[in-house]
């Protein structure tokens, strides 16, 4: 039997397969950025909280609208803008009653991420495909200012700015806290944007990404 070489996108997935296959055999290729699509960064009012993405549970929205709640009591201006292709309509009257929330379908992805002035992402399991969220990575191209989950796969993905963009578990209290912080703070949540595009550029530089093809198709040709 033979013993096919496989690609994974990320480290997480590798080590997972790793339990039950020769390391040898595991190709790291991660998932594109967004390329040409990516609209890079500007931000809104100062005043602007997004969420993108389907609005099941594992997601996180719950925790994105409660921590909107908490905030609304001193930031009554702000304003969480929620865009989902999969919208559950009792979902969306629900949400149609939280002061400050609006809710859309689909939209121009890029062009969303890049009018937040902090996306939210508090996903509680990394799932699909990918493992690395799309809305991650095309805020990660965009240069965005963002808080998402310490997920093991969002910690390898984010590098050196995982301390300064994820929070540790999903209590609304301490999302309404680091993201009262960030608002009030714009020079942070620009450093937070640029070492984000600068981790983007060293994962999917051209050059190294061409290597990783060019050794997993070298492994196929050697069988």
């Amino acid at each position: 039997m033979l013993s096919y070489p496989i690609a994974v996108a990320s480290m997480w997935q590798r080590d997972r397969l790793c339990r039950h296959l020769d390391p040898r055999r595991v190709h790291i290729i991660p998932n594109e950025s967004g390329g040409d699509a990516t609209v890079p960064w500007s931000g809104g009012d100062g005043q602007t909280l997004r969420y993108l993405g389907h609005t099941l549970w594992y997601k996180g929205i719950d925790v994105a609208i409660e921590a909107l709640r908490r905030l609304r009591s001193v930031r009554p201006e702000l304003r969480l803008k929620v865009a989902s292709s999969i919208v559950d309509r009792d979902l969306v009257r629900a949400l149609a009653r939280v002061p400050g929330v609006t809710v859309r379908g689909e939209v121009d992805a890029a062009e969303f991420i890049a009018g937040a002035d902090l996306l939210l992402l508090p996903l509680r399991k990394s799932s699909g495909t990918n493992v690395y969220p799309n809305v991650l990575i095309e805020a990660m191209a965009a240069g965005a200012p963002l808080l998402t989950s310490a997920l093991p796969a969002h910690r390898e993905l984010l590098g050196a700015a995982t301390a300064t963009c994820t929070v540790e578990n999903y209590d609304p209290a301490i999302w309404a806290d680091r993201v009262d912080a960030l608002l009030a703070e714009s020079a942070a949540r620009q450093r937070i944007g640029a070492n984000l595009r600068a981790r983007a550029d060293e994962l999917w530089e051209a050059s190294a990404i061409d290597r990783r093809w060019t050794a997993f198709i070298a492994a196929i040709e050697a069988l």
